[in-house]
């Protein structure tokens, strides 16, 4: 049996992005239900998001609305990817297990005058910032 270093996965993985543009009446939770896997595999420490919701009262075009999910898509990837290489440095040092978290689905509802040109890192930060609090909780 070897005790050598296993290479950690702590990749990020949005698998699924839905732009709605007609938004609900009610607003879900920006993070549903976290759930972990029965038998985690040692080295996987992956953040999976299954699904990004985006829900906009901006009148968005198919083409526009794709372009808004991959604009909120790339920003989101990037800071998931910062937190994700501050638990790497938490797992190294031994001050968290780690594992693979998933979130079933992650939501940002975009209201108001600047749904048609939102600031995607601001829903980014807001979107990770959101996943980060639902991890400690």
């Amino acid at each position: 049996m070897s005790h050598a270093p296993t290479a950690i996965d702590a990749s990020v993985v949005i698998d699924r992005v839905r732009v709605r543009v007609t938004p609900r009446e009610v607003e879900p939770p920006q993070v549903s239900e976290r759930v972990r896997p029965a038998r985690p595999h040692a080295a996987d420490h992956r953040l999976v998001v299954h699904e990004l919701r985006i829900d906009t009262e901006a009148p968005l075009g198919e083409l526009e609305a794709r372009r808004l999910g991959e604009r909120v898509t790339d920003a989101l990837g990037e800071q998931l990817t910062a937190l994700q290489a501050r638990r790497v440095d938490a797992i190294c040092a031994g001050r968290s297990r780690g594992g693979r978290i998933q979130v079933r689905a992650l939501r940002a509802v975009l209201r108001g005058a600047d749904t048609g040109q939102p600031d995607v890192h601001a829903i980014a930060l807001a979107l990770a910032a959101a996943v980060e609090r639902s991890m400690t909780s």
